[in-house]
């Protein structure tokens, strides 16, 4: 649907297959759905995910764009696969996350990332919140002086009126992922977080993303043949969304880091 980039598209062949048939069938395996209905293959979950009580039939759903509510969205600002864009919104105590932008090189960088936005989400008026890794804060030599990521975003963005939320420092990955993982498993303190089926990159990185020994996230890498360049297969939609979700959580978050106390 070009009208509405963020709905799930509709069954090719409804006869057979209807739409709900098909939610079915993706709620009871992913992996099937993928190469089956989508010939779209995916690696076995063997035990070891850095996520390990994310539930594709519990926490992956369709999701709709609300256009009365404010859009948060976060930033991984690796150009390799992708950069990566995570859309959100908020209602009550449930972050959804509605959509994804995972732009791949030429086209990796904040600014054309940010436009990509501005295609998809022309006209939105509730409101925009912008979260990301704190590092992206720092100066950097592919922009002049007194630019970073975050000042290019927020120029950009500007028509939006966004508002930044960052971090002081980036919370210690392994205790960002148990915070996550009790999320899903409990609802933690009345939280609870939500992926749309359309988020692919991200529901990939949630399902299949390995945990390292020292229990953060291992970071497998790839070569892309054409290039040569050395990359991170997975982990880039999950480290924008952490960012997101210890600071709009960050009372819960706080509490967990001291065993539930205030």
């Amino acid at each position: 649907n070009p009208e509405d980039p963020r709905e799930i598209g509709e069954a090719l062949w409804e006869s057979r297959h209807g739409k709900e048939k098909l939610m079915m069938v993706r709620a009871q395996s992913i992996r099937t759905f993928e190469s089956l209905y989508q010939q779209n293959p995916r690696p076995t979950q063997a035990g070891g995910e850095a996520y390990h009580q994310f539930r594709t039939e519990l926490h992956s759903k369709e999701v709709h764009y609300n256009d009365a509510l404010p859009l948060h969205i976060t930033f991984d600002f690796n150009t390799v696969p992708y950069m990566t864009l995570c859309i959100w919104q908020i209602v009550g105590k449930n972050a959804v996350q509605i959509d994804e932008i995972c732009l791949p090189p030429p086209r990796s960088t904040t600014r054309d990332t940010c436009r990509e936005f501005k295609r998809k989400y022309v006209g939105h008026k509730s409101g925009l919140f912008i979260y990301g890794d704190p590092a992206g804060k720092k100066n950097d030599t592919r922009f002049e002086k007194g630019h970073n990521d975050f000042t290019i975003a927020l120029s950009e963005l500007q028509e939006f009126k966004p508002s930044l939320r960052l971090l002081t420092k980036a919370p210690s990955v392994a205790m960002r992922l148990n915070f996550i993982n009790t999320i899903f498993e409990s609802g933690f303190m009345g939280c609870s977080i939500t992926i749309g089926i359309n988020c692919k990159n991200t529901v990939e990185d949630y399902a299949y993303l390995k945990q390292d020994a020292d229990g953060g996230k291992l970071k497998e890498k790839a070569k892309d043949p054409t290039t040569g360049v050395s990359y991170e297969k997975r982990g880039h939609t999950s480290d924008a969304n952490d960012y997101f979700i210890c600071y709009v959580f960050a009372d819960e978050y706080s509490k967990y880091l001291n065993g539930g106390r205030s």
